[in-house]
């Protein structure tokens, strides 16, 4: 032994002579200390590249088990390559929920240093919708190893491929309904579409263009408005469901209103204006 780790051992007792113990789960147990002891919880285990020390004079509860006066507990831990994440992140995304078909993941942009505790790896992505663009693509996900819980981050993904997009089968003047006999749909490249790019026909049920669109273009989102199902002015049938019966009645709608938007009715029954919302042509329902 050096002088020096003598002298420490001396002045310091448990400093120079603390004993490493490795754990795996996010907790440490009196049996992960000492063989044979029960598994009694001594509180979190440390994260993955630290270390906690427990000093012997702290565990009341250590009985006839024989411990170092000082302790270090370090948790196993691994680190996570880009490749591997890149493969969790390919197999979450090949459902055909997260990702539009046609497009595919082509590299992640990896953490510099992603430390884990050991144990088989869980990935769940948490994006609010599909990735229906190519490009750089912030991706939030929870990522869990073990025992120990789920450990949310971001990263961002390179997404590359050929989309299926609504184009204008025709000139189409603005202020027109859409309708299939004036759109088609086409393959074109993923990179250097509109992020607004309609990539189905049925997100064009009830809309009509603001601006004038020329064949072959692609239809974009902000290029369209709702086409109002009721007219200010015009009769309306109104729904309601009490106690499990549905309930209609008659009413002059006082605005225009798309579908699911709230507008105001007069009801012929009462006589007042009731507030009702859209939810067909010339079809309102009232919550009860």
């Amino acid at each position: 032994m050096r002088p020096v780790t003598i002298l420490l051992a001396l002045l310091l007792p448990g400093i120079a002579t603390a004993r490493v113990i490795s754990v795996d789960g996010p907790r440490i147990l009196l049996s992960d200390l000492a063989s044979g002891a029960d598994p009694v919880d001594l509180g979190p285990a440390p994260a993955p590249g630290q270390r906690r020390r427990i000093h012997r004079r702290a565990l009341a509860t250590a009985g006839p088990h024989r411990l170092p006066r000082v302790i270090d507990v370090q948790t196993r831990s691994r680190q996570l390559t880009c490749s591997e994440l890149q493969l969790l992140l390919s197999a979450a995304l090949a459902d055909g929920t997260h990702l539009a078909q046609g497009l595919t993941l082509q590299r992640v942009d990896c953490p510099a240093q992603l430390l884990l505790p050991v144990g088989d790896l869980a990935l769940s992505l948490e994006l609010p919708r599909t990735i229906t663009r190519a490009g750089r693509v912030p991706v939030p996900l929870s990522l869990s190893a073990g025992q120990w819980p789920a450990r949310r981050m971001m990263v961002t993904i390179q997404v590359d491929g050929v989309l299926s997009v609504v184009v204008a089968a025709e000139d189409i003047p603005a202020g027109a309904a859409l309708n299939g006999a004036r759109l088609r749909l086409e393959q074109r490249p993923a990179r250097g579409l509109p992020s607004d790019a309609v990539i189905a026909l049925t997100e064009l049920q009830g809309t009509r263009t603001i601006v004038s669109l020329g064949t072959g273009e692609v239809i974009r989102r902000g290029s369209l408005a709702a086409v109002p199902l009721v007219n200010r002015g015009t009769p309306v049938t109104v729904s309601a469901v009490l106690q499990g019966l549905r309930v209609t009645s008659r009413g002059v709608a006082r605005q225009d209103g798309t579908r699911g938007q709230t507008i105001s009715v007069l009801s012929q029954a009462s006589g007042r204006l009731i507030k009702a919302t859209v939810v067909g042509p010339h079809q309102v329902r009232v919550e009860l």
